[in-house]
């Protein structure tokens, strides 16, 4: 990139936040999602995964990744769902997750197409550090941010990351680093059966209705990672199909009636019966084995719900532990 465009890109990003204080239409459960001359904006960002499985197994990986099997995303199929999406969706930011994104051997290839589509002018990364090695000159050009996770037992050292923190400031890239000390309990694969309970959580997941986490997933647009997932777990009870909880990206005036009545829905996902979003109960962080992982969340939702938490959401309080620090 031009490192004036990437300067003037940064900047704008920077400063992008103000515009959510704009006057527009307001859609959704958690109002949200913004109508802005007939295009949707969620509150930032729009999440795409280059691949699903990861280097790490967390115990409480959120996109069920140590169960995941191995998925590479296609580059091709990647251009054209964003470009479906660009007539009526922008975003401040695409972020690429996963799984671990530096796992794809077509990073570079994925992001080019990205930056094709316009749906935003900043992209960014998020990765657990491990394979920072692996970024080409081309890579770390194209990203504008670049968000790193630090687990305890991580295998990411100091020194790495402050060679990795000059190298990338030869390009004008932005790097993060969180420290995820503890994770809230997300999956519970045999579910619940009480209707009552899908929809509390499912209206206090800041997920779905808050932080406006979309996803474009081969085709379909998510509300959330989770709603793509759930049904992909191995040995999961949930028998829908995990577009049923996603929008098929399309075109025309009916595809844009089609998303406003998607985002406007108060509906529960299916994947909510399986899915304690972010009231799960917290614990520390951990690593384990697939099949360990498989085994630990193959329970009812009502164990690994936090009702405390679920509680105080409801009254519109903040409870519990910070869930990531920034590091300086």
């Amino acid at each position: 990139m031009f490192r004036w465009q990437k300067r003037f890109d940064n900047l704008c990003h920077r400063y992008s936040w103000i515009s959510g204080y704009l006057p527009a239409r307001r859609i959704g459960l958690g109002r949200e999602v913004r109508m802005v001359r007939g295009t949707f904006r969620p509150p930032y960002s729009c999440q795409v995964y280059p691949v699903d499985h990861c280097n790490l197994t967390c115990l409480d990986c959120n996109h069920a990744s140590p169960v995941l099997p191995r998925r590479f995303a296609d580059p091709r199929q990647i251009l054209e769902d964003f470009r479906k999406l660009f007539p009526v969706y922008r975003c401040r930011t695409i972020t690429l997750l996963g799984g671990e994104p530096l796992l794809h051997p077509e990073l570079p290839a994925i992001i080019a197409n990205l930056r094709k589509t316009k749906v935003s002018r900043y992209i960014s990364l998020v990765t657990n550090g491990i394979l920072l090695d692996r970024i080409s000159d081309e890579t770390l050009d194209a990203l504008n941010l670049i968000e790193i996770s630090r687990y305890p037992g991580g295998g990411l050292t100091t020194e790495g990351l402050a060679a990795f923190r000059k190298r990338a400031g030869e390009f004008q890239t932005e790097v993060r680093v969180y420290r995820y000390e503890r994770f809230r309990m997300t999956f519970a694969s045999l579910g619940t059966a009480d209707d009552a309970l899908v929809g509390r959580v499912f209206r206090a997941c800041k997920i779905a209705n808050l932080w406006g986490c979309h996803v474009i997933h081969d085709g379909y647009l998510y509300k959330c990672p989770q709603g793509g997932y759930v049904p992909r777990i191995p040995g999961c009870a949930a028998t829908h199909a995990a577009e049923e909880d996603g929008l098929r990206l399309g075109s025309g005036p009916e595809f844009g009636a089609a998303l406003e009545g998607f985002f406007s829905s108060e509906e529960p996902l299916k994947a909510c019966r399986y899915c304690a979003g972010t009231v799960g109960r917290d614990r520390e962080h951990g690593f384990c084995t697939p099949s360990a992982w498989a085994a630990e969340h193959h329970r009812p939702l009502e164990e690994i719900i936090d009702f405390q938490k679920l509680q105080a959401c409801e009254e519109g309080r903040e409870e519990g532990p910070a869930e990531r620090i920034l590091e300086a």
